[in-house]
């Protein structure tokens, strides 16, 4: 841990610096807050995992009380909640539209008012991540600029999440404007102990990634090439990956997210699971389902096919076939006595969230099921046990998707399989880049790279080459 921040941000009053993947930025904030106890920090990010590694890493310089950490959609929230009178503000119960609560909030802040509480609350603004934010995150921070010091912390070469066409992501040099640059973190630290040789080669590539000054040349010492003799849809990485070794596969493509349970499913004798998006969908997509009025067949259904796309195995459960089709065709099981009959009967005849949670337990507990998803069927097995009624459901899964955003950087990553959108901010001893000529940009490039602690496997098809990204 670094003893003083190797730029002291509030010495730099209202600017940006640059923070390259690894290079500490996380605790150049912390350090910063804990070396001046008697000011008021409000440090912002934009996803709760962020939050929570700022929260821990100010703890542990015994300085938690020194800065008030949420997301920038919180703290629009708050605003929008206060002020709801003058700005349109109407809430829905069954979802938040959080780009209005930006809008909102930055509309809020404009008044002097509230621009006089802020600056009567707090000495400085921190946001990290500001290469995430969109023109309307830079309207809202903009106005808190105003009467706060503000320091911005980013990286352009991590901006991959330019999603919303309607509120794109602003230019960096639009950034530099409003936040004059005051330099750029420039120690490796996370190769430090690691694999310095890499952090080096990370470093190296970083101009000619900024400048499309590619191919890049690999080092052979940290980076290695390997042809697959089958895609790894079909089992290709057997003879790369090992159980319970820190790796990720990440798909050069991030828009082929229909692939990765695929990856996952058929290594899932090795331990692949698949690193969940933060949304978590199809969680959300099945308890909103099961909440609507219908039968217990249905219920039934919907869950049975969510659990066969989060295990191998499930269809291969004693009697599944059998029960499944009579359900459906006449509602009732059946003569059959298979330790599944009995669970999906018991169910039929008390169709609760909970008995059907006994039916999942009934089928993972089947010989030869795996499961690869993992994350996504613990939220709706803990959903399916809280919720007292159907529709109860999707509140309960929100509650635990947002739980898991909280902690989903200190779970132990050993074999996982997803995007550069999916991983972003992770650490993994090795990193596995499939098909990187699909890899869009050099952003994603760069981002999916820097998630190596020791070791990068460029994997190919044999039809298939390096692309325009790399040589030698």
């Amino acid at each position: 841990m670094l003893t003083k921040p190797e730029i002291d941000l509030t010495e730099i009053g209202t600017g940006s610096v640059t923070a390259p993947a690894g290079h500490g930025k996380t605790e150049v904030i912390a350090a910063s807050v804990a070396a001046h106890p008697k000011l008021r920090f409000l440090v912002l990010t934009h996803t709760n995992a962020g939050v929570a590694s700022l929260r821990d890493r100010i703890a542990r310089y015994g300085a938690t009380g020194y800065a008030h950490v949420e997301t920038i959609s919180a703290l629009a929230l708050r605003l929008v909640r206060a002020f709801p009178v003058g700005i349109g503000w109407i809430e829905s119960k069954n979802k938040i539209d959080y780009a209005a609560a930006i809008a909102g909030a930055a509309a809020v802040v404009g008044r002097p008012t509230v621009l006089s509480a802020f600056a009567s609350t707090y000495d400085h603004l921190v946001v990290d991540e500001y290469q995430d934010c969109t023109r309307s995150h830079h309207a809202f921070i903009g106005h808190i600029a105003r009467c706060i010091p503000t320091v911005v912390l980013g990286d352009p070469l991590q901006a991959i999440f330019s999603i919303d066409r309607a509120d794109p992501l602003v230019p960096w040099g639009e950034v530099i404007k409003a936040y004059p640059s005051q330099g750029e973190l420039s120690t490796p630290h996370r190769w430090t102990a690691t694999n310095p040789v890499l952090g080096s080669w990370l470093q190296s590539i970083r101009d000619p990634l900024r400048t499309g000054v590619h191919p890049i040349r690999t080092d052979t010492n940290v980076v290695t090439h390997v042809r697959l003799d089958r895609p790894a849809s079909q089992g290709g990485l057997y003879r790369l990956l090992s159980p319970g070794t820190s790796t990720v596969i990440i798909v050069g493509n991030s828009a082929k997210n229909a692939v990765i349970p695929k990856i996952a499913q058929m290594h899932a004798k090795l331990g692949v699971s698949v690193h969940e998006t933060a949304q978590q969908n199809e969680v959300v997509s099945l308890c909103d389902a099961l909440a609507e009025p219908v039968n217990a067949a249905t219920r039934l259904g919907a869950t049975t096919d969510f659990l066969a796309g989060s295990a191998s195995g499930v269809k291969a459960t004693a009697g599944f076939d059998t029960v499944m089709r009579n359900v459906k065709k006449s509602g009732s099981v059946g003569r059959s006595a298979t330790p599944f009959a009995l669970a999906v009967r018991k169910f039929m005849d008390q169709p609760i969230p909970a008995v059907l949670n006994n039916v999942i337990q009934c089928v993972l507990d089947a010989p030869g099921c795996r499961i690869y998803r993992g994350e996504q069927l613990a939220i709706v097995r803990k959903s399916l046990i809280t919720a007292s009624d159907w529709t109860d459901l999707p509140e309960a899964a929100r509650q635990f998707i947002d739980q898991a955003g909280h902690v989903r950087h200190l779970r132990a990553r050993p074999l996982e399989v997803g995007s550069t959108l999916r991983v972003k901010g992770l650490e993994y001893d090795q990193v596995i880049l499939l098909d990187p000529s699909e890899v869009p940009s050099a952003e994603h490039l760069y981002v999916a790279l820097t998630r190596a602690r020791h070791r990068i496997i460029l994997a190919t098809v044999p039809d298939q080459g390096l692309g325009k990204w790399f040589t030698g």
